[in-house]
């Protein structure tokens, strides 16, 4: 079956079933309860900061709302994981999940999704010099 006006290609749906498949294991591990990272000092940040940048390099990858390049496309996907994480980081508020709220948890999270979009607006940069390989 070939992708036609409004039906989106293979790789398209691929990519948003991963994202959906993500998006579902990651909300299940950031509300099960009392779950902690175990290390010295506070390694659960490294872990916020690569959660959530795949979170939202998926999401970019997904091109929902533009081509997967565009400034459109990575400013609103961007805009939607951080506003994902500051509900994600609330939800963590209710008595019987018995996580932690907290402050440099969300930003870890936006600097995860940060440095996503900012490595996106470099590789489109990248791709868009005269004489760069589009392979």
């Amino acid at each position: 079956m070939t992708p036609g006006p409004g039906r989106p290609s293979a790789a398209a749906r691929t990519l948003a079933f991963l994202f959906g498949g993500y998006v579902g294991f990651q909300f299940m591990m950031t509300h099960w309860p009392k779950l902690v990272v175990p290390g010295p000092g506070r390694p659960d940040l490294i872990v916020h900061i690569a959660v959530f940048g795949t979170w939202n390099a998926l999401l970019i990858a997904c091109g929902r709302f533009g081509p997967r390049l565009s400034t459109r496309n990575i400013a609103l996907s961007t805009l939607t994981a951080a506003i994902y994480a500051a509900i994600d980081e609330s939800l963590q508020l209710i008595p019987f999940i018995r996580r932690v709220a907290a402050l440099d948890d969300y930003a870890a999270n936006l600097s995860g999704i940060l440095l996503v979009a900012f490595a996106s607006l470099a590789l489109r940069a990248i791709l868009r010099r005269p004489g760069a390989s589009h392979e």
